[in-house]
């Protein structure tokens, strides 16, 4: 897939619409569970799998503005929207899965998760060839669009019933929040900052990916069983952090050797390209010894040749003839027969 980020430095208004435009998606399915909680704080109707009609738009605005990414060939000002996309795409899925049953939402965002993640990493592979941070960054959005935006509303998903409902609520909205300032933060430092470090930016997107489960494992104990014990809270921190570590290892690595392999491909052929070419060396046919027929051409019956030249030597001629064998000489003339 080409990927023709810019390299140029934008201006200060196309700076703040780029940054605006990078934004757009994460806030967007940030907005869509705002909306939810207010659709069912109000008690409208029409909620499937826990997402508000109004929210369920706003997710799929999402979805196409991440095929539209793709039709614009992924440039820097619609990066995030390709990953968000996907990461709606996992959201619809589970939110369907959740209308059918509300038992196998959790199994059908294991299902679709790891296709979806696959799919990432291809992605991440071959947009990795312009840097490897694209890469890292690439899958970095993606699971947080997937999971920081959608917290738990307690007074309607919990298991069980929770103490303090609403509030626990609005810590989990802050903490959304937080969570995708900071991911936007990182973002911006990452494609549009050229000062800033480039590892040490990778690095703390891939931080904030594996802080998630610590952050946020009280909220999945809460809204599944509606209790919340210590060591429930460490397995469930622990897988995140097993899992969502060796997705963005793999996708590390892999962006990394992809990035070396082109660095060191161009390499060769700037080397190939900046050797000498081969000296190659004409004879001119014009200033060539021109050829004597007299000298090359064959005797002809009638001319006068030299019998001591012409004759092979006896070794040569008949191999079984005696050298002491004495031979008549032909004569040195012959006549041209009439």
């Amino acid at each position: 897939m080409k990927t023709p980020f810019e390299t140029s430095s934008p201006g200060p208004a196309s700076l703040a619409r780029v940054q605006l435009t990078l934004a757009a998606p994460l806030l967007v399915l940030l907005a869509s569970s705002f909306v939810t909680w207010i659709w069912r704080a109000l008690g409208l109707p029409g909620t499937t799998g826990g997402v508000s009609p109004l929210a369920a738009l706003l997710i799929l605005a999402v979805v196409f503005g991440g095929i539209y990414a793709t039709q614009r060939r992924l440039p820097i000002s619609l990066f995030t929207w390709f990953p968000a996309g996907l990461a709606g795409i996992v959201l619809l899925g589970e939110m369907l899965a959740t209308k059918v049953d509300t038992g196998t939402s959790l199994y059908t965002g294991f299902a679709i998760f790891p296709i979806v993640f696959v799919f990432v990493l291809m992605v991440c592979i071959a947009i990795s060839k312009s840097g490897a941070q694209y890469g890292v960054a690439f899958a970095a959005i993606m699971l947080m669009a997937q999971q920081a935006p959608n917290f738990a509303l307690f007074a309607f998903d919990s298991g069980g019933p929770v103490t303090a409902a609403t509030l626990l609520t609005f810590v989990a909205a802050a903490l959304a929040v937080l969570e995708i300032g900071l991911l936007l933060v990182l973002i911006n430092r990452l494609l549009l900052d050229s000062t800033s470090s480039i590892n040490r930016t990778s690095i703390a997107l891939v931080a904030l990916v594996l802080l998630h489960g610590p952050l946020t494992g009280w909220e999945q104990l809460l809204r599944s069983d509606g209790e919340l014990t210590f060591r429930a809270y460490l397995g469930w921190a622990s897988t995140w952090i097993l899992l969502a570590g060796f997705a963005m290892s793999a996708v590390t690595i892999f962006s990394r050797l992809r990035r070396s392999w082109f660095l060191e491909s161009t390499r060769t052929a700037e080397a190939r390209a900046a050797q000498p070419p081969k000296e190659v060396q004409v004879v001119d046919v014009t200033t060539a010894e021109p050829f004597s027929p007299e000298e090359d051409a064959p005797a002809v019956v009638g001319d006068i040749v030299d019998a001591t030249e012409a004759l092979p030597e006896p070794s040569e001629s008949r191999p079984d003839a005696r050298p002491d064998t004495p031979r008549k000489r032909p004569d040195t003339f012959r006549r041209r027969r009439r």
